[in-house]
């Protein structure tokens, strides 16, 4: 069950994301805010601190300030992807864009420095990605396996936090869509067959090349996962009414 602290964080988070509250203005006051949500002031004072660790809001003596959403942290992008009832598809676009970019750098780097050792674990996860049925539930586990295997090679610590810190807040909002997403295992056999030949002969910036592809890949099927979830909607909301 969550906290009250924490209920009255996320409303007010939402309400900071979907602009109740524009950046400058002041957020109401301890005591307004506890009688708001029948609360006791020291859960609306932990409910600040959250806001403020998100980087939403700035404590300054007389109250708290809202700041600009592009100064938040990373925390938000959970918050942004649920405000819907189908995600943003331009911020998910943007989340999977950036992702891919890591990804890349990851996979580049991984290549380059990996012993026989590590380059036998990435090859294993290209090879069971590759024979796995693309309708297997563990499916997904294998892509996974294979772009964990890649970060953890590469030794790039900024790259596996920024990287574990979106997939922790994005995967959970997206699996909700599953059935509107469209196969496409038959493009990327190709794609993984090259990227498997190219990991082996450690050549980094074809490997970075094929896992821009793949991302590219990656970000088209889920927003039009998305796109035909949002387009599904109105049918969906009258069967239920």
């Amino acid at each position: 069950m969550q906290s009250q602290h924490s209920h009255i964080a996320d409303e007010l988070t939402s309400e900071i994301l979907t602009a109740r509250y524009q950046p400058g203005d002041r957020l109401p006051s301890e005591r307004d805010l506890a009688g708001r949500f029948d609360a006791n002031r020291g859960a609306v004072r932990e409910a600040m601190k959250v806001l403020q660790q998100r980087g939403l809001i700035d404590i300054q003596p007389g109250g708290a300030r809202v700041n600009p959403v592009e100064e938040a942290s990373l925390d938000v992008i959970s918050h942004l992807l649920a405000l819907g009832e189908v995600p943003d598809t331009e911020l998910v676009d943007q989340v999977l864009a950036v992702m891919g970019t890591l990804i890349e750098l990851a996979a580049s780097t991984a290549v380059e420095r990996a012993s026989d050792q590590d380059l036998e674990r990435i090859t294993s996860s290209i090879e069971a990605l590759l024979a796995i049925d693309a309708e297997s539930s563990g499916y997904v586990e294998a892509r996974f396996a294979l772009l964990g295997a890649f970060m953890e090679v590469s030794g790039n610590l900024a790259c596996q936090l920024i990287a574990r810190s979106l997939l922790l807040q994005f995967v959970p909002r997206l699996t909700h869509f599953s059935d509107y997403v469209e196969p496409t295992h038959d493009i990327a056999i190709p794609l993984l067959t090259k990227l498997l030949r190219a990991v082996v002969a450690r050549e980094g910036e074809q490997v970075r090349l094929l896992m821009r592809e793949l991302s590219a890949l990656n970000r088209q099927t889920v927003v039009a996962s998305l796109e035909k979830a949002e387009q599904a909607l109105p049918a969906f909301k009258e069967a239920q009414s």
